[in-house]
């Protein structure tokens, strides 16, 4: 039995729970293939990323956990991991 999903009728906005996820692999080069809603961290690390309005962030902290951004590339130039996974929420 499929399970039942009694959003499916619910606007989705920013403020609402996340309807994908996928993990990040910084590039200098391509775009993720979704705008983020936010970025989870499993640890407190740095990135550099390309906003969603085109706009290049350096040295970003971030804090383990979800951090409210919404980004179209994470770069690898700038990015500090230290060990850290993250994962795109959209």
């Amino acid at each position: 039995m499929a399970a039942v999903n009694r959003f499916s009728n619910d606007v989705v906005g920013t403020s609402s729970p996340s309807t994908h996820q996928f993990p990040i692999a910084p590039s200098d080069s391509i775009d993720m293939a979704y705008v983020t809603r936010s970025i989870l961290a499993s640890a407190d690390c740095t990135i550099s990323y390309i906003d969603s309005e085109g706009s290049t962030l350096t040295g970003f902290p971030l804090q383990k956990g979800y951090n409210p951004i919404m980004a179209s590339r994470v770069l690898a130039t700038g990015t500090t991991l230290g060990g850290a996974t993250l994962f795109g929420l959209v």
